[in-house]
């Protein structure tokens, strides 16, 4: 065994010296640019190789933080189509899993009025367009027309104005009547040819006309 160990050594050494004779003599760069690395990764069956793997000893093993350090996320979400991934988004589903009372009740909806530029909201609100939309004769159908008038006092209104109007008309008659009373007595006394003390007791109206 002693003996073989220096030929052991000796044919070591050679076979290092033939290596990195082959090494400088070799083209490296030329060599993997020779090397069909599409080729390759064709052959390789991807899905029997993780089979045959332990992810979760994989995962164990591996330092996450170590990973997402290196992960350039910028990069990656530069990377991400939104569109495309917002296509594959079934929002229906997604609504279906969505608890809205839940949501709703964690809402402070005074701060989110408190948020509202209301201004700036009734400046996009087309009102012609809005009121154009409006029903109106459904509007006035529920409107208390009798209850508003009866709040505004508009029967005691009306009655007073009646009340008025009926007196200034019947003052109106009367001082008609008086005025043809006048006209008839006169006529009377003409072609009767009466003087004044001979007269008889003046008209009821035209007395009355006179001491009111």
């Amino acid at each position: 065994m002693t003996s073989q160990d220096p030929l052991q050594g000796r044919l070591g050494k050679l076979a290092n010296s033939i290596a990195a004779l082959v090494v400088q003599t070799l083209d490296l760069p030329q060599l993997v640019s020779e090397i069909d690395v599409a080729g390759i990764i064709d052959q390789i069956d991807i899905l029997e190789i993780m089979d045959q793997s332990d992810i979760d000893a994989i995962l164990q093993q591996a330092d996450m933080d170590a990973v997402l350090d290196n992960v350039d996320v910028d990069r990656l979400i530069a990377r991400v189509d939104p569109n495309a991934l917002l296509d594959r988004v079934d929002v229906n589903a997604l609504l279906d899993r969505v608890e809205v009372d839940s949501v709703l009740s964690r809402v402070d909806v005074n701060t989110l009025l408190e948020r509202v530029d209301v201004e700036r909201l009734l400046d996009r609100i087309d009102v012609n367009a809005l009121i154009a939309r409006v029903d109106l004769d459904a509007v006035i159908d529920r409107v208390p027309v009798a209850e508003l008038a009866q709040r505004a006092g508009i029967p005691e209104i009306v009655h007073e104005s009646t009340s008025h109007m009926a007196a200034s008309f019947i003052d109106a008659l009367r001082r008609i009547a008086v005025g043809l009373d006048l006209v008839v007595y006169g006529l009377a006394q003409r072609v009767l040819r009466r003087k004044a003390a001979e007269s008889p007791e003046r008209p009821r109206l035209i007395a009355a006309e006179e001491g009111g």
